[in-house]
């Protein structure tokens, strides 16, 4: 197969809120993308180009949507999801016109597996960013290199009060709000889909409201989730049979 390129948003580059998943995901997005920036590939075919399960593949593009790289549309029930790449901000480039690249071409590209895009050598890589509101170099500091919104930490936060909403709590005894505020921010950062832990809240929720478990003997939240419990499958039990029943 040939070489395959795709046009990413110059301001990914710096957004320091993606990680390397991230990255792969939306690179795989960008491969199968129309000239407007729209795709539609299966979430098998994601995981198998980016290298994980698909199961695993909606917590990528979820935080792709937060920071504002892709939308993306429900497709019908026979087809899959479609992706638009945001690509509005940028500037055309003489690729996206003519469908040939030239030296000044600034769009970025994945190759072989590896984002390439051609810069002018004898200026800083940091001369070489290019201000799209005023279409001429300029350096960017890290701070400001990505205009990520402030809504990625708003998702984070109704995610972590979806959570405490749901979480069985102790009644009258102890359970610190802003420690287990701590313990779920800790847990999102290392990958885990908050999705999964506000399912294993309610799954625990059923079970203790099943089990009759008094809420001084339930832990705070703060340990049921530094535990990783949400794990747990808490498979409902079925009732007892007593003595002359079927």
């Amino acid at each position: 197969m040939g070489d395959r390129y795709a046009r990413i948003p110059s301001r990914a580059i710096g957004c320091r809120e993606l990680s390397a998943t991230d990255w792969r995901v939306l690179a795989c997005i960008a491969l199968h993308a129309d000239a407007s920036g729209r795709a539609w590939p299966s979430m098998a075919t994601i995981a198998k180009m980016v290298g994980i399960r698909r199961e695993d593949v909606p917590r990528p593009i979820r935080r792709l949507e937060q920071l504002r790289l892709l939308r993306r549309e429900p497709g019908s029930p026979t087809s899959s999801n479609i992706y638009i790449i945001a690509l509005d901000d940028e500037p055309e480039s003489a690729e996206a016109r003519t469908g040939v690249r030239d030296s000044a071409d600034r769009v970025s590209a994945i190759r072989g597996g590896l984002v390439s895009a051609p810069l002018r050598t004898k200026q800083p890589i940091e001369q070489q960013m290019v201000d799209t509101h005023a279409n001429r170099p300029a350096a960017r500091s890290r701070s400001h290199a990505c205009s990520c919104p402030a809504e990625a930490q708003n998702s984070a936060n109704d995610d972590f009060e979806r959570f405490w909403r749901v979480y069985p709590h102790r009644g009258a005894h102890p359970d610190p709000k802003k420690p287990a505020r701590v313990k779920f921010e800790a847990a999102v950062k290392r990958g885990i889909d908050p999705a999964a832990i506000i399912a294993g809240a309610e799954r625990y929720r059923a079970h203790v409201e099943q089990q009759g478990t008094e809420p001084g003997f339930r832990p705070q939240a703060q340990t049921w989730l530094n535990q990783e419990r949400w794990a747990e499958l808490h498979e409902p039990q079925l009732p007892r049979l007593r003595a002359g029943m079927n």
